[in-house]
């Protein structure tokens, strides 16, 4: 997924279709998530809590994991 399909994944007026993304198999073989747009939503809000708003970051997996 791209970010302007992810941006409008996001932005959608509907609930759109579930995110379906792979685990980093840390635990085993990896396996498939299915992630509602509320779930990346309070996901995203999570990681801003801890790391803060402001400042670059980058992200070292790939962001179709769920970590990502």
């Amino acid at each position: 997924m791209s970010v302007s399909d992810l941006r409008e994944w996001l932005a959608c007026a509907e609930e759109p279709r579930p995110w379906v993304v792979e685990t980093s198999g840390s635990s085993g073989r990896p396996k498939r998530v299915v992630l509602s747009r509320a779930a990346v939503l309070a996901s995203v809000a999570a990681t801003e809590a801890r790391l803060g708003a402001a400042g670059p970051w980058v992200l070292r997996l790939p962001e179709s994991y769920v970590a990502g």
